[in-house]
């Protein structure tokens, strides 16, 4: 119960329900390769197409879409808190 170092430890953290999971995200990027539409893609994965536009508009777009790129940064920002204006102006331009 203990930390070794004292204190309690903290909960293991988990993904929420309603994030996206490696392989949606993997799907999405082979729909990007595929040049699919972000409609048919949200309809394969039972998604809103908003948040199929958001996660490619965030990770790269059409073009850069990477699915473990995209994973990976989002563990990163959830450990940040959130997206922070450093991240936005230096990684994704916005």
């Amino acid at each position: 119960m203990l930390a070794p170092t004292g204190g309690i430890r903290p909960a293991p953290r988990k993904r929420s329900g309603l994030a996206l999971t490696q392989s949606e995200r993997e799907e999405i990027s082979r729909g990007t390769v595929a040049n699919l539409s972000m409609r048919s893609m949200a309809a394969s994965l039972q998604r809103s197409p908003s948040t199929i536009s958001r996660e490619i508009k965030r990770n790269g777009g059409y073009a850069g879409y990477r699915a473990t790129h995209a994973d990976v940064l989002t563990k990163h920002l959830v450990n940040l808190g959130g997206f922070c204006w450093f991240w936005r102006l230096h990684i994704w331009g916005y």
